[in-house]
């Protein structure tokens, strides 16, 4: 009885090494591929069209996924949806949801079911891959809001009245953006700015923040509770001023054209050009700040 046990027992493992093995032979071809092919995945490949027109604001949440946000030629504001998913497991509505209140459209872009998909695939990231590509009308809000929990997220070339993103974690990158007021407010994670025209707002309580700028409008104030604060402002050929104070930490300021290279300073204050100009005001509670 024990022998025909034991010869039961080894079967078994073995053939749960060839399932393991067969499944991450699997999920390696598709990673090779630059797919997700992991055993058991389908492709996503949607359209969703928001059927609410009337909106003069627009507020975003991001629950998970790579979310793009840019202008196209759109009567409404249309989302492309494309990806891997287990079988079955997600429909257009677990993906996106909109609301319109007043004149405020609301839309929720992620998966609703991702605490549902880390219960039943934990292992090999075998849970849904989404990318989402929202494709805005050209004519301007008066105001876009983006809420991203986690995930990624790409604004391009976008013009509002006010935009803002609130971000618990994941990665932001902005280009190219012009409107009156930028506000980023970002718990954690990564920030990444690039040539943004408007008066400029950034809070980081922690993780690392890089913007850079071409030129100067307007003021630009960047706060940082902990982490690294980079703010490339060298390339601009207009005056402007510079304020920078560290309470513990350090703050480096290389701007050689303005005559300043100064290392590991609490506090400073200078200006390039002739004439006053918009300020750029950095402060930082602990950690690191570049202005170069």
């Amino acid at each position: 009885m024990d022998r025909v046990l034991k010869k039961i027992s080894i079967i078994a493992a073995v053939v749960l090494m060839i399932g393991l093995s067969g499944n991450a032979a699997l999920f390696m071809f598709g990673q090779r591929n630059g797919t997700y092919m992991a055993a058991g995945q389908t492709r996503i490949s949607d359209t969703y069209m928001v059927k609410s027109s009337a909106a003069k604001n627009l507020e975003i949440a991001i629950s998970s996924g790579d979310v793009r946000v840019l202008r196209s030629d759109v009567a409404y504001p249309t989302i492309r949806i494309s990806g891997w998913s287990p079988a079955g497991n997600l429909q257009t509505e677990d993906l996106v949801q909109e609301e319109m209140r007043g004149d405020i459209l609301y839309l929720k872009i992620g998966n609703q079911k991702k605490w549902l998909d880390s219960l039943l695939f934990p292992f090999w990231g075998k849970g849904p891959k989404i990318s989402f590509e929202l494709l805005l009308p050209p004519q301007e809000y008066d105001a876009l809001t983006l809420h991203l929990s986690s995930g990624s997220l790409v604004i391009d070339s976008l013009g509002t009245g006010l935009l803002k993103v609130t971000m618990s974690s994941g990665r932001l990158e902005m280009g190219n953006c012009k409107a009156d007021e930028i506000s980023v407010i970002a718990s954690s994670g990564h920030v990444e700015l690039k040539n943004t025209t408007g008066k400029l707002t950034v809070e980081s309580s922690s993780g690392h923040v890089e913007v850079s700028l071409n030129e100067l409008v307007n003021d630009a104030v960047f706060q940082s509770e902990s982490g690294y604060l980079a703010i490339h402002v060298g390339a601009v050929s207009t005056p402007f001023r510079v304020e920078a104070m560290a309470l513990s930490g350090k703050v480096d300021v290389d701007l050689p054209k303005a005559g300043y290279q100064v290392h590991g300073t609490n506090s400073f204050q200078g200006h390039s050009g002739q004439g006053d100009g918009p300020l750029v005001k950095v402060a930082v509670s602990s950690g690191h700040a570049r202005i170069w």
